[in-house]
């Protein structure tokens, strides 16, 4: 199911917006914790994943499990009227909440950054804060054109790797290549790919990046004892790249351009003509 499809059937014959009853919101997933908290909403959390640690007020909040296997049982226990998530599979537990009246939002990982706006358009509305999800979102788009402004002149080329071993990279339909392609840079892994495949090493070694951008800290070790990534331009001129926090470069809510914002110098200063 599509992001787009799948919104339109989460949203099909539910009403949205102001309830009388108050609204108690359980989120499955870090970047779901971050809109909602960024929409003001954070009085109405009741519970979040295991996961879900910014803002550090919702860390004493009870939990409901981990982001791949929320429990149904914690769910149900903390009676909410709400439940967001994002990236999680919509599976017949989902379905079972939905039976006893709960308004249950479940969006697919975003391929591109106005999926992102899409988002909390679709939660401030659940949440009856229409209006500051139009100013969270407006505020988004003034500051990626700001950054779009700030691009290279020439775009150097990009591997995103998400995790080593296997080396697992960002193709082209995904918020992350997004991020890098609108800060000023090209990923070598096109969109044909699915959003996140395992790349043989002799295919990356053709692509030659000139940046090798590493997400998670746990793949740095293996990026940089590789010896086929030791051969790519990257390496040779210093641009393997793991300090940009994960939480920033991995998670699809409010706080993306600050990860835009440390992107963009690495991808001006590899530029071969800046």
């Amino acid at each position: 199911m599509t992001y787009f499809v799948a919104c339109i059937f989460l949203f099909l014959g539910m009403s949205v917006g102001v309830s009388a009853t108050p609204i108690r919101i359980v989120s499955l997933s870090p970047a779901a914790t971050e809109i909602i908290c960024t929409l003001n909403g954070r009085t109405s959390l009741v519970g979040v994943s295991t996961d879900c640690d910014y803002p550090t007020s919702v860390k004493s909040l009870p939990k409901i499990g981990g982001f791949l296997q929320p429990s149904m049982e914690r769910i149900l226990a903390l009676s909410p009227t709400i439940v967001v998530g994002i990236g999680q599979p919509n599976s017949a537990a989902f379905s079972s909440l939905r039976k006893k009246g709960i308004q249950v939002l479940l969006f697919d990982s975003p391929q591109k950054i106005d999926d992102i706006y899409t988002i909390i358009s679709h939660v401030g509305t659940a949440m009856g804060h229409q209006e500051r999800a139009k100013q969270v979102v407006l505020s988004l788009r003034t500051q990626v054109r700001e950054i779009e402004r700030s691009k290279p002149k020439i775009a150097p080329s990009v591997l995103i790797v998400i995790w080593h071993p296997p080396l697992t990279v960002a193709a082209g339909n995904t918020f992350i290549s997004d991020m890098v392609h609108k800060a000023g840079g090209i990923n070598v892994i096109e969109s044909g790919f699915t959003p996140y495949p395992k790349l043989q090493r002799e295919t990356m070694l053709y692509k030659n990046p000139e940046i090798i951008l590493v997400a998670d800290p746990g793949a740095i070790s293996a990026v940089h004892t590789d010896a086929m990534i030791k051969l790519t331009l990257a390496a040779k001129y210093g641009f393997i790249i793991s300090s940009i926090d994960p939480n920033l470069l991995l998670r699809p809510g409010p706080r993306f351009p600050m990860a835009m914002r440390q992107i963009q110098p690495i991808l001006i200063a590899a530029s071969p003509h800046e």
